[in-house]
């Protein structure tokens, strides 16, 4: 089956599975984030096989937490996997895997809860709060998926920016915000599976892996990840020229706050893991 995804339209589909989001167009700041096949399409298929490959190892239905679930596509997505035989019929209850929807966004909430009734979701619950150590019991999750926002930001338009978009100055603010608690929620052997945009050393690190990695405990878990080889990562000071091209001349700070990022800063690159 064909993949799709509109962001202009604010619809994509998976196989059977049909997402609605807002537009890309849509200028409110609680904007739903349009879904793009290089991001959230991709990581669907990313993600399949080593799901279903742990509920075989656990031989019973997993829980799975989808945090900062947005339109609700990756929890949608992996309900239809593993909550339906291959003909298309719900498991039988006792073999279900839960699936929990959390978004500190009301408007997400409400498109999930939409997409999930129009797609006869089996099993998907939803949260509306944002991320605590009390969101669910320590050690619950067999799978965790996030896709944080992850554009930086200056300061001055942090207010300005969709809620989908804003994460700091480097990118990581909320990634930071929620790797160590997703650390407490992970089951042993459990699986968390994402992607984010982060900065990278001179020496060629992936910050936000590294970070990562001390979370989890490095003693204690594997991160594996990939990036996007098609083009060298732009240069901090380029992309975030390339980001605030149109204010650099109206606003004079702009460009001294480019030129610390890029002394803290030797570039961007989008991973998964």
């Amino acid at each position: 089956m064909n993949d799709l995804a509109d962001p202009i339209a604010g619809r994509a589909s998976i196989g059977e599975i049909d997402i609605r989001t807002d537009s890309l167009n849509d200028l409110r700041w609680d904007r739903v984030m349009p879904i793009l096949i290089e991001e959230q399409v991709f990581m669907c298929h990313q993600m399949r096989q080593t799901v279903m490959a742990l509920r075989d190892r656990r031989k019973r239905g997993l829980s799975v937490l989808d945090l900062g679930t947005g339109s609700g596509i990756f929890g949608i997505y992996l309900d239809h996997e593993l909550n339906r035989t291959r003909d298309g019929r719900p498991l039988p209850e006792e073999e279900r895997s839960s699936i929990l929807c959390l978004d500190v966004n009301p408007r997400a909430i409400h498109f999930v809860e939409d997409n999930a009734k129009q797609n006869a979701s089996v099993q998907v619950a939803t949260k509306c709060e944002r991320y605590c150590d009390q969101s669910v019991p320590a050690a619950s999750q067999d799978v965790v998926i996030i896709n944080p926002p992850y554009h930086p930001v200056h300061g001055h338009w942090v207010e300005d920016v969709a809620l989908h978009g804003a994460a700091g100055e480097d990118g990581l603010a909320v990634f930071r915000d929620w790797k160590d608690t997703i650390a407490v929620h992970l089951q042993a052997g459990g699986v968390l599976i994402g992607s984010v945009m982060s900065p990278t050393t001179p020496a060629g690190e992936v910050v936000a892996m590294e970070e990562l990695a001390d979370a989890l405990g490095r003693d204690t878990s594997s991160v594996h990840f990939c990036r996007h080889l098609d083009d060298p990562d732009p240069p901090a000071g380029d992309f975030l020229r390339g980001v605030y091209a149109a204010y650099l001349d109206t606003e004079p700070d702009l460009a001294a706050w480019i030129e610390q990022m890029e002394q803290r800063i030797s570039g961007f690159t989008v991973v998964y893991f």
